[in-house]
This record gives C-alpha cells, structure tokens and sequence, in this order.
C-alpha cells in the first residue's frame, strides 16, 4: 500500500516523463515525480512588480493618486471575527459579510458616498438584520460581543468622519 501511491501518481501523469523540460519533486516517500518547468518557474505579476521600481509597475498596483472610491471597513476584521470566532454566530456573519460586499461594490460604482459611516451604517444593518432572521428561524439573537463589535464600528465611524470634516 506504501508504493501504491507513488505508482498511481505516475500512471496519472504520463506525459511529465523525466526529460531536460521537466523538474522533478521528491516526494515524502523518496520517489521523484516529475514536474512540468512551467509550473515550478511560474512567476507573479505581483512578485515581477515588487522587484521592478519603475514608476509604471509601482502605479499599477498602488491606489495612491487615483480618486476612485473605495470602501474601506477599518473594523471589518474585529467584527467578523466576533462573530466568527467568538459568538460562532453563522446567520450574523453572512449578513455582515454580504452587507459589506454591497456596500464595497456600491462604493466602487459611486452609488453611495465613500464616507466612514458606511461601514457604521453596515454593522448597524447586519446586527439588526440578523436579529430579524433568528427570530424568523427561531435561532439565538446576536450575543453582546457582536453587539459590542458593532458598537465599536460605529464609534471609529462617528470618529473618523468627523476628523475627516475637521480636515476639510
């Protein structure tokens, strides 16, 4: 049974036979296998851009210096995770999740302002959003860590907008 897996990997992959084109792997089991060159020098554009530091590769990447809109949720990992993790609430991470998908997609397209209640305004939603569908499935209501999570966001929300209008 130890060898069955190495001989069943090489009858799957006939045409990776070892020639001057292919690299070989060695496998837990002290077998080589080969594999195609491409796939094991395959490179990212990402990586291509971090060594080339022309302006033009530097720009293609980075959102400075363009105004389009973005959504950006500073709280949107101490949320979800509260969520997640903590309360282990499933009907209250879908609704922040696809809440904060149509915000960010809404944003994107300038059909809401990209202002810092939006994410505040998202928690907001998802918390009383999901309270409605666990009382419709008769499911527990959202716990007070995501009560409090969401309280958070709105707090950084209130905050930074009003910085943002002390700025301008």
């Amino acid at each position: 049974s130890r060898m069955a897996l190495p001989a069943l990997l090489l009858l799957l992959l006939p045409q990776c036979s070892p020639r001057p084109h292919c690299g070989a792997l060695l496998s837990s089991t002290a077998v080589r296998l080969p594999i195609p060159r491409a796939m094991v020098l395959a490179k990212s554009p990402l990586r291509r851009a971090r060594r080339d530091k022309t302006p033009a590769a530097i720009s293609r990447y980075s959102s400075k210096g363009d105004n389009a809109p973005y959504y950006n949720d500073i709280a949107f990992g101490l949320v979800f995770c509260t969520g997640a993790l903590v309360a282990r609430d499933v009907i209250f991470c879908v609704a922040f999740c696809g809440l904060s998908a149509t915000a960010a997609l809404a944003t994107s397209a300038r059909t809401i302002p990209d202002t810092a209640t939006v994410p505040a305004a998202v928690a907001v939603s998802a918390l009383v959003l999901s309270a409605m569908a666990a009382s419709v499935l008769q499911a527990p209501l959202p716990a007070a860590t995501e009560v409090g999570a969401c309280l958070i966001s709105v707090i950084a929300g209130v905050y930074l907008s009003r910085e943002a209008e002390a700025a301008s």
